[in-house]
Order: structure tokens, then C-alpha cells, then sequence
């Protein structure tokens, strides 16, 4: 058990939004990828690492960077541009992309991507209407729980 606790402590540090930069530096380069994936996620990792940890040799690493809200477009547009699916998903899952990007990934062929677009929090209503009508049940279900949810929130609030 001890070292159980002992090996997920760099994981739990990684992921502490208040882990400072010259840490999370040191955890970018460590030899577990559950780590460095930790550090790809957290949303204080600084660009610089960021673009190291978006060349990570596993593929877990760089699909961390992606859903990171703080990663560069530069990187994200090459998510976008990915001929696997489950790439584009990760990236159509992150909560900075333009609308237009949005706009593009909800028109995918893969349904993983169009239903990461609808799960997404910043989908404009219009796409989810569009999703909401999607040939395939799962996009469309992703849509309209995000529908439901925004629905909820305004009713909710007025």
C-alpha cells in the first residue's frame, strides 16, 4: 500500500493546479506517461511545456495537450488537421476552440468528433440544433443532453 501512495504522489502533483512551474517542469520529463499526462492537463502548465509535451513519445501525453483549455491554436490546428478520429475528438473536446473550429469538426465524418463538438461547453446553440439531428444516436444524444443543460441553466436563472 505504502508504495502504492508513494507512485501516484508525482501523478497527484501533476495535477495540483497549485504545483509551481520549475515542479511541473521537472514532471513533464518524468518517466511514468500518467505523469506527464497529468502535467498536459493541468491548466497552469505553461505553454513552453505544453509544446515539449505535444512531441511526447506516447500518444497518451499528446492527446492530454490537447484537451488542455491554454494549448496554443498552433497545436490544436494540427489535432484538427489529424487523419485519426479519435485525435480530432480529443481536440473538439477543448474548451478554447473558435466557433469556426467548432463549426468545422461538428461537419466530421467521425462520429467521435461530432459528439466531443456536442459534449463540448462552448458549442453554440445553433451547431448543437444541428448536432441534435445528426444520423448517428450518439451525437445526438451528446447534443441534446448540452441542450437540455443550457435549457435547464437559463430556466434556472430567469
Amino acid at each position: 500500500m505504502r508504495y502504492h501512495a508513494t507512485k501516484s504522489l508525482p501523478k497527484h502533483l501533476a495535477k495540483n493546479l497549485d504545483t509551481s512551474i520549475p515542479e511541473l517542469e521537472k514532471l513533464a520529463n518524468h518517466h511514468r506517461r500518467v505523469v506527464r499526462a497529468a502535467v498536459a492537463e493541468n491548466p497552469n502548465t505553461p505553454t513552453p511545456i505544453l509544446e515539449k509535451l505535444a512531441n511526447d513519445e506516447e500518444g497518451m501525453v499528446r492527446l492530454s495537450v490537447l484537451k488542455n483549455p491554454n494549448t496554443p491554436l498552433s497545436i490544436l490546428e494540427k489535432g484538427i488537421q489529424s487523419p485519426h478520429g479519435w485525435v480530432r475528438a480529443a481536440v473538439a473536446g477543448n474548451s478554447s476552440l473558435s466557433t469556426s473550429d467548432l463549426e468545422k469538426l461538428a461537419n466530421d465524418k467521425a462520429y467521435e468528433v461530432r459528439g466531443a463538438v456536442a459534449w463540448n461547453p462552448n458549442t453554440p446553440a445553433p451547431i448543437l440544433e444541428k448536432l441534435a439531428n445528426d444520423e448517428n444516436e450518439h451525437v445526438r444524444k451528446c447534443a441534446t443532453k448540452q441542450i437540455r443543460i443550457d435549457v435547464n441553466v437559463i430556466t434556472y436563472w430567469d
